[in-house]
């Protein structure tokens, strides 16, 4: 029969029986051993010793990289656009906005609504404003959220082809009036 190579106890397990160990046994071993390098270090008198793997004891780790977070750039260009819809059309309540993926983005209180729809629906970070976004696939289920809700909604594509400055839209709205509008 096996025996655990650092308790001399049976070994039943098939796991421990390949290894030769307990693995309890293993952890307490390591440990022991970490707890006598602490005690050494302590007793070399180096105050400001650091047991850290990967590094010299005594030593601060140097050479650390600190990247910045990333930055987003053009970070106001959702809100603008927003802004600008519902000072012109008062009664349009949210603005989805395609941006260059295959997804519709809401900026500010307009993200906060859809997140109040959805709650599955994350904010993105590293951003100053509230961002979200949905699928052109949810586009449907939205309409029909927001119609339950009475609200006025606007969705924009981008113009093809696509200028400088990107323009924008309306593809769709609770307005039909609103649709084909390119102001933006």
């Amino acid at each position: 029969m096996n025996k655990c190579i650092y308790c001399d106890n049976p070994l039943i397990e098939p796991l421990h029986i390949q290894k030769g160990f307990h693995v309890s046994c293993q952890q307490k071993k390591d440990r022991e051993e970490m707890e006598a390098a602490k005690k050494n270090i302590a007793a070399n008198k180096a105050p400001n010793a650091r047991f850290v793997q990967g590094g010299q004891t005594g030593m601060r780790q140097t050479n650390v990289k600190n990247y910045p977070k990333k930055k987003y750039r053009r970070d106001n260009i959702y809100p603008g656009i927003k802004n600008t819809i519902k000072a012109k059309y008062k009664h349009i309540d949210i603005v989805f906005m395609n941006g260059l993926s295959t997804r519709y983005y809401v900026a500010e209180e307009d993200a906060e609504l859809i997140h109040k729809l959805d709650s599955k629906k994350e904010y993105r970070p590293d951003i100053s404003y509230f961002l979200t976004s949905i699928g052109r696939n949810e586009k449907k289920k939205f309409i029909g959220k927001l119609t339950e809700q009475n609200k006025g909604y606007v969705f924009m594509d981008m113009k093809k082809p696509i200028t400088d400055p990107v323009m924008r839209i309306i593809v769709d709205s609770s307005d039909k009036a609103l649709i084909g509008d390119e102001e933006y």
